[in-house]
């Protein structure tokens, strides 16, 4: 990738560029196991994106993933916290039973 980054302004174009320089590392364009040029052509352009100033693509899916994460803890979390609210009415007396005494 920095081959082609430094390179680049030899060719008229990434993708030119990329293939040429795919073609010297010995990387034809449908090798399997390999770099593709085409592949070769993402990871530069996606490594331009990441250098710019903000957060990485990698860094905004970490945080995409954790929040996720804590929408599921929180949903976890709130389950029992219901269902501990719910049996709990059942065991609390109600005022009325409460305040009158039972008649027999």
């Amino acid at each position: 990738m920095r081959m082609v980054l430094e390179r680049e302004k030899d060719y008229t174009s990434l993708r030119v560029a990329c293939v040429a320089i795919g073609d010297q590392l010995g990387t034809p364009p449908h090798a399997g196991g390999t770099p593709s040029p085409e592949r070769l052509r993402r990871w530069v352009e996606q490594a331009r994106v990441d250098a710019q100033p903000g957060v990485t693509s990698a860094e905004a899916e970490e945080m995409k993933n954790l929040r996720a994460q804590t929408k599921r803890l929180r949903e976890a979390k709130e389950i029992p916290r219901s269902a501990s609210f719910f049996f709990a009415r059942e065991f609390v007396p109600r005022e009325r039973e409460v305040l009158l005494p039972r008649q027999h």
